[in-house]
């Protein structure tokens, strides 16, 4: 799943911010739309939010269908008067209602719907300076469908927008900028995604699934024991190389609720307690950091869990393995005597009381283990509806209620203006209350809400939603030719009717809030996946030729795609691959490696180690890669010492004179067994015959080496995108060696930091040296940038070196084709 926010602004580079493009669209929400408590103490169920740029375009979240929208040419008034006495055009209409269907996880479908209401009106558009150019190619331009009068609220008809596309620029509603910005689910699509989840779950538990993306929780109950340091532990606080420092030890006396995750190749832990009030009690002030921790991951695997330190890795990384069936046997799954030392054991330094800590072995049984993808209710997620909560059944929110829903209902009172009258005065209650600097924590609170609502679209629900601005003391208390001309106008914004979608309650979320919770994930769907190949790239013939081809789809790619997407998503998954420059580092190389998606093998009898040649995602090459990675899955104790013996002294000679490599690398004369024949067939995709297959080799092969040459420590230095040119021609024709074949321009993006993380894989001397060649760099790069688009947020430089490209330049998005009418 990829997503991102409506606005899409510059944002500084913060080595410390785990998404400072979220934080800074946060930034952009205004104090009267605040979620999910409009200023009248009503539903508001999405988020207004106002960049101070009118000329910053909204673009689609995600990849979606239309499901309806409406261009205005003008704007409307609500009845407000110019000084001249003419009315205020002070309010849009313009709306795009998107549907989008994507996946988090194997068989883990998610459909949502993204609202963005409020858009600028035709003229509004063409008077605003600096605005997308009219012509030029997705995401760059308002689209042709959106620039013509639609006269009203109108179906999507099968139009297909894209995530980035342009929708239309930020207008106004009674005078105030902004964008009205939903997320809402169906009932059934909610049912069908979260009631596999523990969303509103009192006391989660470990799931019984393998389902896990974003940060891990570990419930941890009362009256456990951590122990100063793990048994086991040497003199010089050493247990099998791997250095525990001494801590205090204990027992906690309260449960504990433990957040992990790691970022920039750090680990983070944040550690609190829940008083009885329902308030969060941190015993960390800050997350405390264990650095460089997940870079020496698989370091600390091979050393901690030799029987399998694929195992092991996930034990470190998810605190369970997630991997089946599981490789280290049943008997070191649960611990023993703190005199026998438990192979399964995962022990970590947590903090059970202020100013204490201790190490807890976490394959114990009684801790529980989550992540994002549970919706557990202690981060703060948690349902509330109409008349069930601080809403009434008329849809007003009592704000007493509220306060102790969110354990607040000791909070001081506010002190108003005595001159308001009751209506006024209930009202800046909530407002005074929702936008108090010192009530964070209500916010926060207040964005993990999930809301069964109906919506404010459809004309039928608005007499519902205000008739009870008529009674005692409400605004509109006598005064009902007003009410009526209020309620026309309200009526004006709906829509409902015109979207073919069911009466009734929807599920909404605070739109921000669901945004960077899911981007977490990154789980690539099959559209997804497919837009990562480049529909034209680079290939390097040696140092000195360059060409440009097209990539068109075969029966190869599609099949590489259908079979491998899966596991490739386990393997990122695992390895950590999942944040956009991340993700752009490893296919940048994967794409180039496995000649865009069209083989898993190099198949190269001429290279000197061949038979040993590469082999998966990222190609696996040379005899001793495919034993670390065959000890790495635990079978290091099927490889015959011979073997282990010849095949290193290979790569010994290799170094001196390749051809006296050739001798070491004979299968036969090497004892080389049957199943490293097979697992080595298995690693390039292929069955073995009669033995099953093994369909993860060529993904988890890919993370293994990932994750064994620190590629993640290169990828995180973001080193800046630099615009350089080629000028390569067309591969040579051989039937028509003389056709005319002048080399063309072609711009290409080239990063230090992904550099090296391209020499990584393919020439580790290389890494720190940019003037040290190694093959296909320039053909890597192509790949790198249209991965990090699709995935990522990147502003590209253009020729005048100005970062104003949201797309690599004279590059094509890979787009789904059209489909053809029926007859």
């Amino acid at each position: 799943m990829i997503i991102s926010p409506p606005f899409l602004p510059e944002v500084a580079t913060d080595p410390k911010a785990l998404d400072p493009l979220m934080d800074a669209v946060d930034k952009f929400a205004t104090y009267y739309g605040v979620y999910p408590i409009a200023a009248d103490r009503r539903w508001h169920c999405g988020l207004h939010l106002n960049p101070r740029d009118q000329a910053m375009p909204v673009r689609a979240i995600a990849d979606g269908e239309v499901v309806a929208y409406r261009v205005c040419k003008k704007a409307i008034s609500d009845g407000t008067k110019n000084p001249n006495g003419t009315d205020q055009l002070n309010s849009n209409l313009g709306f795009v209602l998107l549907k989008h269907t994507t996946e988090t996880g194997e068989n883990r479908t998610l459909t949502y719907f993204s609202l963005y209401m409020h858009l600028l009106d035709m003229e509004g558009t063409n008077q605003l300076p600096g605005r997308v150019p009219a012509a030029g190619s997705a995401p760059h331009v308002l689209p042709d469908w959106l620039r013509n009068d639609t006269e009203g609220a109108v179906s999507g008809e099968g139009k297909k927008v894209y995530r980035k596309d342009v929708l239309g620029y930020m207008g106004k509603c009674q005078g105030h900028f902004g964008v009205h910005f939903e997320i809402f689910m169906l009932p059934d699509d909610y049912k069908a995604y979260f009631g596999a989840t523990q969303l509103d779950v009192a006391q989660p538990s470990t799931p019984a699934g393998t389902d896990y993306w974003g940060h891990t929780y570990y419930v941890i109950p009362k009256e456990q024991i951590f122990s100063p340091q793990p048994p086991g532990v040497d003199g010089e606080n050493q247990l099998k190389g791997i250095e525990f420092t001494p801590l205090q030890g204990g027992q906690n006396d309260e449960t504990l609720y433990v957040e992990t995750y790691f970022h920039k190749g750090c680990k983070f832990t944040k550690v609190w307690q829940v008083a009885p009030d329902g308030k969060r009690v941190y015993l960390t002030d800050a997350p405390e950091v264990e650095p460089e921790y997940e870079y020496k991951m698989y370091d600390r695997a091979n050393k901690l869990y030799p029987a399998c330190p694929s195992d092991g890795y996930e034990l470190l990384r998810f605190g369970r393995i997630l991997s089946s069936p599981a490789t280290l046997p049943p008997v070191e799954r649960s611990p023993t005597s703190p005199h026998q030392p438990n192979p399964r054991s995962t022990w970590v330094a947590v903090t059970f009381e202020p100013g204490k800590q201790g190490y807890i072995d976490l394959s114990n049984h009684a801790i529980e283990k989550l992540s994002d993808a549970d919706f557990p209710s202690f981060s703060h997620w948690r349902t509330i509806s109409e008349g069930a909560g601080p809403f009434n059944s008329d849809g007003l929110c009592d704000i007493e209620q509220l306060k102790t829903m969110l354990g607040d209902a000791n909070a001081s009172p506010i002190a108003l203006d005595e001159s308001l009258d009751e209506w006024a005065a209930k009202n800046k209650k909530v407002s005074a209350y929702l936008n108090d600097p010192d009530r964070r924590h209500v916010r926060e609170q207040l964005r993990g809400f999930v809301c069964e609502a109906p919506t404010e679209w459809d004309t039928s629900n608005v007499e519902a939603r205000y008739k009870k601005l008529l009674e005692p003391g409400e605004y509109f208390e006598g005064k009902e030719a007003a009410y009526k001309k209020f309620t026309d106008f309200a009526k004006r914004f709906c829509f409902w009717g015109k979207t073919g979608l069911p009466d009734g309650k929807l599920w909404f979320f605070h739109p921000l809030q669901f945004i960077r919770h899911f981007r977490k994930c990154g789980w690539l769907s099959a559209s997804e996946f497919d837009q990562l190949l480049p529909t034209e790239v680079l290939r390097e013939a040696g140092r000195h030729k360059l060409y440009y081809e097209s990539v068109f789809e075969s029966k190869e790619r599609t099949k590489i795609s259908q079979d491998h997407r899966p596991h490739l998503n386990v393997a990122l998954r695992k390895h950590c691959i999942t944040t956009p420059v991340r993700m752009a580092a490893f296919f940048g190389n994967a794409l180039q490696e496995t000649t865009w998606l069209s083989t898993l093998h190099e198949n190269n009898a001429d290279a000197w180690y061949w038979p040993w040649d590469g082999r998966g995602f990222l190609q696996l090459t040379h005899p001793g890669n495919y034993i670390s990675y065959w000890d790495y899955r635990a079978r290091n104790s099927q490889i015959p010492q011979k073997v282990r013996d010849s095949l290193s002294n290979a790569h010994g000679k290799a170094n001196k004179e390749r051809s006296e490599a050739k001798k070491y690398l004979n299968d036969v004369a090497n004892g080389v067994t049957p199943e490293m024949l097979l697992w080595r067939d298995q690693l390039a995709g292929k069955r073995g015959d009669p033995a099953p297959e093994d369909p993860i080799s060529p993904a988890d092969s890919a993370g293994f080496y990932w994750s064994k040459m620190q590629m993640g420590r290169y990828a995180d230095q973001v080193k800046p995108l630099e615009r350089r040119v080629a000028h390569p021609t067309r591969p040579p024709d051989k039937k028509n060696p003389n056709l005319p074949n002048p080399p063309r321009s072609k711009v290409y993006y080239h990063s230090m930091s992904f550099r090296d993380a391209s020499a990584a894989v393919n020439l580790p001397a290389a890494v720190g040296d940019p003037k040290r060649y190694f093959n296909g760099y320039i053909a890597r790069c192509i790949a790198h940038a249209q991965v990090l688009a699709v995935v990522g947020e990147p502003v590209f430089p253009d020729a005048s070196g100005a970062h104003t490209l949201h797309f690599p330049e004279g590059r094509t998005p890979r787009r789904e084709k059209p489909k053809k009418a029926k007859s």
